[in-house]
């Protein structure tokens, strides 16, 4: 692999230090992780886009003695997801407990609301209950 094609690879330069080869490696790691990924056709372009830059990294690591070498995990050792399992999938709820919570902000909102136009009402009615300031003898000459 050329050394040029690494680097644009991982998107650095050829001047990057090794700690900003490290971290372009690791965030390109983290975006096209294949298991992120559910549709067939995605993660397998994703695990081929991970192999490449594996191998840019791993070249890169071979003239620059301060990166590590990142161990080569087979192909086969790449675990299938479940779309129920996957992290895409938001299912620390039940539909029951999704329905609650959302029939519960339904009535604490109704009740903020009624709340706040009877505070409004009760505001209202004692202002207009309250004495009016009587004039005094010294204010009426």
């Amino acid at each position: 692999m050329d050394t040029l094609k690494c680097y644009e690879t991982l998107n650095v330069t050829a001047d990057s230090a090794p700690e900003e080869i490290r971290k372009a490696y690791v965030g390109l790691s983290q975006v096209w992780q294949p298991e992120r990924y559910q549709n067939a056709v995605m993660r397998q372009k994703a695990q081929e886009k991970m192999q490449e830059i594996q191998d840019a990294y791993n070249h890169l690591a071979t003239f620059i003695p301060e990166l590590k070498r990142i161990e080569q995990r087979p192909a086969s050792a790449t675990p299938e997801v479940d779309p129920a399992e996957s992290a895409l999938v938001d299912d620390s709820h039940s539909p029951v407990q999704w329905t609650i919570i959302f029939v519960m902000c339904l009535v604490f909102g109704f009740i903020g609301v009624i709340g706040y136009h009877l505070f409004k009402a009760e505001k209202a009615s004692i202002s207009s209950l309250a004495p009016h300031p009587v004039a005094t003898d010294e204010a009426s000459r």
